[in-house]
């Protein structure tokens, strides 16, 4: 198989780059960190004020 040069029109060439340049862009995916719905911002695991009142009024100094 033989190559050539073949002279591109100036419509071709915007056509060729916009296409290579959108198969980029796909392939790199999204910038934008995906943010999961069913969290909160506000997380209080393990905190002493998430305990039952019960267990929030131990004070381990004093027995």
């Amino acid at each position: 198989m033989e190559f050539t040069e073949a002279e591109l029109s100036d419509d071709e060439a915007v056509a060729l780059i916009a296409a290579a340049m959108k198969e980029i862009l796909a392939r790199r995916g999204s910038a934008v960190a995906e943010i999961p719905q069913d969290t909160s911002a506000w997380r209080f695991s393990g905190r002493w004020w998430n305990q039952p009142i019960p267990i929030g009024r131990y004070r381990p100094t004093v027995h």
